[in-house]
């Protein structure tokens, strides 16, 4: 049900977002495309395990009524205030990663089969072929993950005199992937269209230079 809902947020940002470059006739830093990206990532999470398992008719009716309170609910709540509406989005990120430490919990007691990854999660994640539900949602989780920084970084940016347009997105993201790769984590997704956070990490040093340092004109 999560994950029904939880390309919202991203679709709507992206799109105010992006009315807003356009009526100021000015760049994004990256924040349209990463909420877009997000959204989409989003709705790759609910196709993969709907690979899993097939919802019944009464849980995809469910889904509708949920989707459209929510959508209106969180445009009006973008329009009112952004800050808030990025803060609310990122403790629902914060909510999904418990919900898939505890999915993992299950899997690694046995509760839950551990069958073996669906197609269309091992070509997007670009997983091992072997690779299975487990390692699965391991990925969905680092995605939860980034998407929960994302959004807490931009409501801080919004409390700061509304500025979001002046920090780029690849700050927090560059930032957050050195983080890990300090910490001695690996980096989730392996391709370009693995995790956000490996993609921003393989722009060259001009690119990051330019998007990152040197202020839209």
């Amino acid at each position: 049900m999560l994950e029904t809902v939880a390309a919202v947020p991203g679709m709507v940002g992206g799109m105010f977002l992006h009315l807003r470059s356009l009526r100021r006739f000015e760049q994004s830093g990256g924040w349209i495309r990463a909420l877009l990206e997000e959204a989409e990532n989003e709705r790759m999470h609910l196709m993969t395990f709907m690979e899993v398992a097939q919802p019944r008719w009464y849980e995809r009716a469910l889904v509708i009524a949920v989707q459209g309170v929510f959508f209106n609910a969180y445009f009006l709540g973008y329009l009112a205030s952004p800050k808030f509406a990025h803060r609310v989005t990122g403790y629902l990120e914060e909510e999904a990663i418990h919900s898939y430490t505890e999915f993992l919990k299950d899997l690694e007691a046995g509760e839950i089969d551990n069958v073996p990854a669906p197609a269309i999660a091992v070509d997007y994640w670009r997983l091992a072929a072997d690779a299975t539900l487990k390692d699965v949602v391991m990925v969905v989780r680092a995605d939860e993950a980034h998407h929960r920084d994302v959004n807490h970084f931009a409501s801080v940016c919004f409390v700061l005199l509304f500025l979001l347009f002046e920090v780029s997105v690849c700050v927090v993201t560059l930032l957050r992937c050195f983080w890990l790769a300090i910490a001695g984590h690996s980096l989730p997704g392996d391709g370009p269209q693995g995790h956000t956070c490996t993609a921003r990490l393989s722009l060259n040093f001009c690119e990051v230079f330019h998007i990152c340092v040197l202020p839209d004109e």
